[in-house]
């Protein structure tokens, strides 16, 4: 008989070659993420492990299984789709996502390791900026190492699909990192819930609630829009994309923040990133990270600049300019004598 339809695994509890320590923020419909040490190197880990909570249950004190035979298929795409994902974001090497370090199946389902970073998520920090936004230089040194890395991800073909403040990590050392991808979660997921239920408003742009629509690096970039627009406005609610259907309410940031300290280049970026449209977005991380790019500070030839003679090195001139008017006058003089004495 299943004991209950969600149950982590215990403190203390060993698997393979970790022992799991504690629970990591809040089960969500697709996992339970825990912290755990590697023992033998004592390396501190945190392992999702997969356990999609609509169909599955956990028996006893590990083992996981579907709630009915007939949902057996569909939980063995999600074991297939989460190990998919953990192969292609094990071969992402930037310091900006996060790393994924191995992939194992036990209990019935999958396991994810990452390596832990000790830090907090950016939600946490621009709740305790309040009531300040982050500047210019502040938003683009935020941005700029998380788009070099959301870039490595879409080289490999794949998209984030959940980017938010509480997935946009800050270690100690002040860095960035993008992790929880939500492509799996997403597609395994919405065959039991309505999409309206998974995404993440306003984060989530509106081909992303439409599942018949095409999406692309252009929908990562929405998300980072509405990120950097929450940066700034911490206070304010960004408009759900299906709110922008027909009277989009968005006022572009470039006329609301005028004439403030941030440059217009700037939040013309910002406004090109959170336009509705999909193809009227930036299409590729490359693009929008040029955008963002300050202006290039103008550079003086150095070898158009002519070093200043000084006055010791005048003199040598001055002299033969003397000189051969000297010579010239004694030409003259002689010229003149020879003609008056013909």
């Amino acid at each position: 008989m299943f004991d209950c339809a969600y149950k982590p695994l215990p403190t203390g509890y060993v698997l393979d070659v970790y022992r799991f320590e504690q629970v990591l923020g809040s089960p969500g419909a697709f996992g339970i993420t825990y912290a755990a040490r590697e023992r033998g190197v004592d390396r501190r880990v945190a392992i999702k492990e997969l356990f999609p909570s609509d169909f599955v249950v956990r028996r006893g004190s590990d083992r996981v299984e579907v709630q009915a035979g007939s949902l057996n298929d569909m939980f063995l795409e999600a074991k297939r789709m989460f190990q998919q994902e953990a192969e292609i974001l094990s071969q992402v090497k930037h310091e900006n996502v996060v790393k994924v370090l191995d992939y194992f199946e036990a209990n019935g389902t999958g396991y994810m390791v990452m390596a832990y970073e000790d830090g907090y998520d950016l939600g946490d920090h621009l709740v305790s900026q309040r009531p300040a936004r982050l500047n210019e230089n502040e938003l683009r040194n935020l941005l700029m190492p998380l788009l070099d890395g959301l870039q490595a991800v879409h080289e490999l073909n794949y998209l984030h699909r959940d980017i938010k403040p509480s997935n946009i990590y800050l270690t100690r050392d002040h860095k960035p990192l993008l992790l929880d991808f939500g492509a799996a979660r997403q597609i395994v997921v919405s065959r039991t819930r309505a999409i309206e239920q998974i995404l993440t408003p306003p984060y989530a742009p509106f081909e992303q609630y439409a599942q018949s629509l095409p999406q692309g690096p252009y929908t990562d970039l929405y998300a980072m829009g509405v990120v950097s627009f929450v940066a700034l406005f911490a206070d304010e609610r960004f408009p759900h994309a299906p709110d922008r259907l027909d009277k989009d309410p968005f006022v572009p940031l470039q006329k609301r923040l005028r004439g403030q300290e941030y440059s217009q280049k700037f939040l013309e970026a910002l406004d090109w990133a959170l336009q509705f449209r999909a193809q009227e977005r930036p299409q590729s991380v490359v693009a929008w990270r040029n955008a963002l790019a300050p202006h290039p500070k103008k550079v003086v030839r150095r070898e158009s600049i002519q070093p200043r003679k000084s006055k010791d090195d005048a003199k040598p001139r001055v002299m033969a300019i003397t000189f051969g008017i000297v010579i010239a006058i004694a030409a003259l003089v002689a010229v003149v004598a020879y003609f008056l004495n013909w």
